[in-house]
């Protein structure tokens, strides 16, 4: 199934036969606007799951950052990839899998263990600046692994939780 390269769309899915989870699965183009749409869409679906506006802005912080890193570093330049987002809402957590087709990440382990030195120059932080320091921050079970032509990002994100350190 390919995103219209303009819009976000959104399936959710109930699985009953699963009565402790449920998901829901966008597809958007890798571009920012796209983003900001597909984000929109995400967060208002967990809202409707029941998700709480204290564990909202931790959620839509921490696919914000990832979503967006498709988009700069995956695709970079590039206006004709698209992206996957499943969310999987359990009890106490929300498992979360982003699936895109760009160029793998850089000797395929995930950048950015601690805070790039003080008084670094933004327009020079490489990848791994601070964005991946805030989706350490906040995830756990942080993984990447390159399935064939495909970056797999998998993380949860614990309810009901706070920032913890790195």
């Amino acid at each position: 199934m390919q995103a219209d390269p303009y819009t976000a769309e959104m399936v959710e899915t109930d699985c009953s036969d699963h009565a402790d989870w449920r998901e829901l699965r966008i597809l958007f183009p890798a571009q920012h606007l796209a983003v900001r749409d597909a984000l929109h869409s995400i967060m208002g679906g967990l809202g409707d799951m029941g998700l709480r506006e204290a564990d909202a802005i931790q959620v839509e912080l921490a696919l914000a950052e990832a979503m967006n890193n498709v988009c700069e570093h995956a695709y970079a330049g590039d206006n004709l990839g698209t992206a996957e987002l499943r969310v999987r809402q359990r009890r106490d957590r929300l498992d979360c899998m982003l699936v895109d087709s760009g160029h793998p990440i850089p000797a395929g382990d995930l950048p950015g263990k601690g805070l790039p030195p003080m008084g670094t120059d933004v327009r020079n932080l490489p990848e791994g600046g601070f964005g991946w320091y805030i989706i350490r921050t906040l995830t756990s079970g942080l993984g990447y692994t390159r399935d064939g032509p495909r970056n797999v990002l998998r993380f949860s994100l614990d309810l009901d939780q706070k920032m913890r350190p790195v």
